[in-house]
């Protein structure tokens, strides 16, 4: 049976479409559920490190699991205690737990089937969010503000510094994170605070940015902060190249309320209260643009994310791991996209070459102009 060629003209065409509306629809799955793991509860705080995710867990301690197959995550270990695990933070052989009226606890998990406390500082406050970097251990106190302990001895943890600007009678909550010389705090109202830690003895606030909005959570990465809030007006990204004068150059609001944030690469993902979780292009801080979103219906209050897995905690289905690129997908994305190309190349050198050998016309043209005088 032979076609025509306006027959068959059609049908490449109709082809291409197809193609194009295919590829559409594939590059917009940006993510694909591992697993969900309900064994891990919304309000509890995760930090992931290699193959084993560590679990702040309430007043179920510290529980730790194999992610090694992410598919299948296995607790292998637990460390409890009788206090109330609110963060966790791992460095080296240690985690450090902020536990509630029991302080700061320090676990070793060298062997994470035995996790095993090797310190403790209690003052009397209460512990409820743990940032370390070094040698030191920022501590949130809602009774005293920012406490700074020297671990260098793990088994022996003293501490030498503190600040404190919350005049609240009701304590405060803070949010830390720590880079080089400064720990960047956000507190509420309070905006975005900047300290200068380079002597932990005596920390100094160094600089300031609050536009008047709520101020939930900050991540650091190179010289800018990506700080949400409770205002619901998105991500912020504040210059802090000069920490004494930090100032806004970029927002991403499209109306959600954020509580939290992490910076991977050129990529922000934000937890969303009632949107899920968003991804935005950060690779131009002065216009950020969202690239991806996933479980839109849901009621993500934490992410973190580490290798090409996301781990999000969901207010009704705890953890969730996503991917949010399967090696399958960019691989037909590639060969969808290629076939797209050489079709669109057959079209622009004159398809009409392909149905009756015709020598195509670019080359006819080709050939006139060559021997036109001028």
């Amino acid at each position: 049976m032979k076609f025509k060629k306006n027959q068959l003209l059609a049908v490449i065409f109709a082809g291409l479409v197809a193609l194009i509306i295919g590829a559409s629809m594939l590059l917009s799955h940006n993510f694909s559920i591992i697993v969900k793991f309900d064994n891990i509860e919304n309000e509890d705080d995760i930090y992931i490190s290699g193959e084993y995710l560590y679990v702040a867990a309430g007043d179920d301690g510290l529980k730790i699991f194999d992610i090694s197959n992410p598919i299948a995550p296995t607790q292998v270990g637990q460390f409890d205690d009788a206090g109330t695990a609110y963060e966790v933070f791992v460095s080296g052989s240690y985690a450090y737990v902020a536990d509630g009226g029991h302080g700061l606890r320090i676990i070793d998990i060298s062997d994470p089937t035995t996790p095993t406390k090797v310190g403790q500082l209690d003052d009397g406050g209460y512990a409820v969010d743990v940032f370390v970097s070094e040698s030191y251990a920022y501590v949130e106190d809602s009774d005293d503000g920012l406490e700074i302990i020297d671990i260098s001895d793990p088994a022996a943890p003293i501490k030498v510094g503190l600040f404190t600007y919350c005049t609240s009678e009701w304590g405060c909550l803070l949010e830390y994170y720590v880079s080089g010389s400064y720990l960047y705090v956000v507190e509420g109202s309070g905006g975005l605070r900047i300290i200068d830690i380079s002597d932990p003895t005596t920390p100094v606030e160094v600089g300031q940015f609050n536009d008047g909005r709520l101020a939930e959570d900050v991540f650091v990465s190179g010289s800018y902060a990506y700080v949400v809030g409770g205002s619901c007006d998105g991500l912020k990204i504040i210059d802090i190249s000069d920490p004494t004068a930090p100032a806004k150059v970029g927002q991403f609001d499209d109306g959600g309320c954020a509580v939290e944030v992490y910076v991977s690469g050129s990529y922000a993902y934000v937890a969303e209260r009632l949107r899920g979780l968003e991804v935005i292009d950060i690779s131009d801080p002065v216009a950020p643009v969202k690239v991806g979103q996933f479980y839109d219906d849901g009621h993500v209050v934490g992410v973190f994310v580490s290798g090409s897995y996301v781990y999000i905690l969901d207010f009704h289905d705890g953890l969730v791991i996503i991917d949010p690129l399967s090696p399958k997908e960019e691989i037909s994305n590639i060969l969808l996209w290629s076939i797209i190309c050489i079709l669109i190349l057959l079209v622009m050198v004159d398809i009409g070459y392909f149905i009756k050998k015709e020598k195509p016309l670019w080359k006819e043209n080709l050939k006139k102009m060559s021997h036109k005088e001028y």
